[in-house]
């Protein structure tokens, strides 16, 4: 009997470490956490926080889905984000260089320095953001990409948008087409 709870379901890189041996088990126990990492069981006193676990669960079940963007002042939605397992790169914009760097700190997510276009509307720094992003880490036109961001920019804590876009749509309206 092997015990795979601890080292099983892809911890090791296999699907369980046994298979690194030649090793025939007769019986195997396995568990997987639920949530990928979140606290499932928990209820959220802050909206970044539940809008960032929300989008590691669509992140790690979507398909096409090549990258998490997060527009950001303050850095705290991809940090929530940065404490789960993300099965793509999470890329956070900000335009204030201490955010940046803070953000450089944590674990699976690549801060980009962005600058906010004045008088545009959410619709269109969202189609901007993303084509940034695509050419940035040079993403297929038939991908998705999933966005957080709040209501306004340069507001810190306001993280209430989670929305997913299209790489292509938003290359065709960045080249003005």
């Amino acid at each position: 009997m092997l015990d795979e709870v601890q080292t099983g379901v892809g911890r090791t890189g296999r699907l369980y470490a046994f298979q690194y041996s030649d090793i025939k088990p007769d019986v195997l126990t396995s568990a997987k956490g639920l949530g990928s990492g979140a606290r499932v069981e928990a209820q959220y006193d802050r909206r970044d926080e539940a809008i960032a676990l929300g989008a590691m669960y669509i992140a790690n079940h979507l398909k096409r889905l090549a990258a998490i963007v997060c527009i950001t002042e303050s850095g705290s939605t991809p940090l929530w984000m940065s404490r789960s397992g993300a099965s793509v790169p999470i890329v956070a914009l900000s335009h204030k260089p201490r955010t940046l760097a803070r953000m450089a700190l944590f674990r699976g997510v690549k801060p980009l320095a962005f600058d906010p276009p004045e008088h545009q509307s959410m619709s269109i720094v969202d189609q901007l953001v993303v084509g940034q992003v695509a050419e940035s880490l040079a993403l297929p036109d038939d991908s998705q990409v999933l966005l957080t961001r709040g209501d306004r920019l340069n507001t810190p804590g306001g993280t209430s948008t989670l929305k997913i876009v299209s790489v292509e749509e938003a290359k065709r309206i960045v080249d003005g087409d």
